[in-house]
């Protein structure tokens, strides 16, 4: 039954994840490891409850999720975390602010189910800097993944493999954006501690092997998540990657890979402080050139000719003649319930925050829905299950036919751009050749 429990719940977090994002990358697959293998998977958090959705689509599986016990007090999501299998963490910072001295206690508990699920040979996630945050780069590191590492060992739990997975959103102000999950390389438990000439058995109360394990761990997510200093630094250093991946005559739409956007940022980043500066004040002049021209950086490189938008708006045309009777029905369902996740998504201030509530919502509110529309056009539990299906592919058409037509606007309105200013363009796009040109060496010295 719980086998059972988790694949739906698996697939009902694919769907979610379908609906959150217009696309997700994921890298790395290759390292997750196999079934049967006891596995315990440590990822950063920018994103609260959304960075969770990427890790699941990340590795392909549903693991049992370590969380704040904090997340228990709120009542109604409790029987959603009891069926996903979560486990309460009790950090000391919360058990100083209620006063309570049952934190230690409660943890033995937690880190007992954790080893539990590893002599499973299962998965286990927990995201180690211990709380959700909006800097771009990793908070510090709690002890807890280690501790749960170690002392899975010293009850005898052999090839315990630590997973490290790097999650980003794109924009995680935006309603329908794109994420990342980057998987590195597993840390091998028992290579790890034979390399430091320890025993196996070693355990949890050996700081200074807990200590040597969670500053190893943090290397690793390190390596695969953004580091920066600011925002600021982050956002200029993303735009000049985007400059140097964007390729000429594509689309309008111009996405890069957030893939590589992120490793060529990242390089970047790794230059000398003083280079830096010279990048942010560059790509400064020229998104101030951008502004002024009226245009963007994917309309000054995408070179489009009428012919080349006539094609592309064809097969918009094409794409949005198949979709519409679907999403004519999805968006006749799915529309009250959308609205309802994007005014909940309005009310936290924090961006880390806005991801949370529009994912608990939407889990709450989407499959209610389905259900009750459903239940009213139908009988039976099976047919109520199909008709549900078909409401959420109805919705996730509609969301594609939305999209479609966006950037049919976007190519429109580019071509009629570039033909009304092209003597304004010209100079701007001199202007970013060089630019590029300079940023690829120093990506390249990087």
């Amino acid at each position: 039954m719980r086998r059972l429990l988790d694949r739906v719940l698996y697939t009902l977090a694919r769907i979610a994840a379908l609906g959150f994002f217009r696309q997700v990358e994921v890298t790395g697959r290759h390292h997750v490891p196999g079934r049967g293998v006891p596995c315990l998977v440590v990822a950063n958090h920018f994103n609260g409850f959304v960075d969770a959705l990427l890790v699941v689509r990340g590795v392909g599986r549903l693991p049992r999720f370590l969380a704040k016990a904090t997340l228990w007090n709120v009542r109604p999501a409790r029987l959603l975390y009891a069926a996903v299998g979560m486990v309460p963490v009790y950090r000391r910072a919360d058990a100083e602010l209620s006063g309570s001295t049952s934190t230690e206690s409660g943890n033995q508990s937690t880190f007992r189910r954790a080893h539990q699920v590893l002599a499973e040979g299962q998965l286990i996630a927990i995201f180690p800097e211990g709380t959700t945050h909006d800097e771009p780069r990793l908070a510090e590191m709690r002890t807890g993944a280690a501790r749960i590492a170690l002392g899975a060992a010293a009850e005898g739990i052999r090839n315990l493999q630590i997973l490290p997975v790097g999650v980003v959103t794109e924009d995680k102000l935006e309603t329908r954006s794109r994420g990342l999950a980057q998987i590195g390389a597993p840390i091998d438990l028992d290579r790890e501690l034979a390399a430091a000439g320890r025993a196996l058995d070693t355990g949890e109360d050996d700081r200074e092997a807990v200590r040597l394990l969670t500053d190893r761990i943090a290397d690793e997510l390190r390596a695969i998540t953004p580091d920066f200093d600011s925002g600021r630094e982050y956002g200029a250093l993303t735009l000049a990657a985007e400059m140097i991946a964007r390729n000429p005559g594509r689309s309008v739409k111009g996405e890069v890979q957030l893939s590589v956007r992120e490793r060529l940022a990242k390089q970047l980043g790794s230059l000398p402080a003083d280079e830096q500066t010279a990048i942010r004040a560059a790509v400064a002049d020229y998104q101030l050139d951008l502004a002024l021209a009226g245009v963007r950086d994917s309309e000054v490189v995408a070179g489009l000719a009428g012919r080349s938008v006539a094609l592309r708006l064809a097969r918009s045309a094409a794409t949005l003649l198949i979709l519409a009777p679907m999403a004519l029905v999805g968006i006749v369902v799915n529309l009250l319930p959308a609205l309802l996740v994007v005014v909940a998504g309005q009310r936290p201030e924090a961006p880390v925050s806005k991801g949370t509530t529009r994912v608990l919502v939407g889990l709450a509110v989407f499959p209610l829905t389905w259900w009750a529309v459903s239940f009213a056009a139908t009988d039976g539990w099976l047919r109520v299950l199909l008709a549900m299906a078909g409401l959420a592919l109805c919705g996730l058409a509609a969301a594609m036919w939305a999209e479609v037509a966006s950037w049919s606007l976007r190519d429109l309105r580019a071509w009629r751009a570039i033909r009304n200013r092209r003597a304004v363009i010209a100079p701007v796009r001199d202007h970013r050749a060089e630019l590029v040109d300079r940023l690829e060496r120093l990506a390249g010295d990087a």
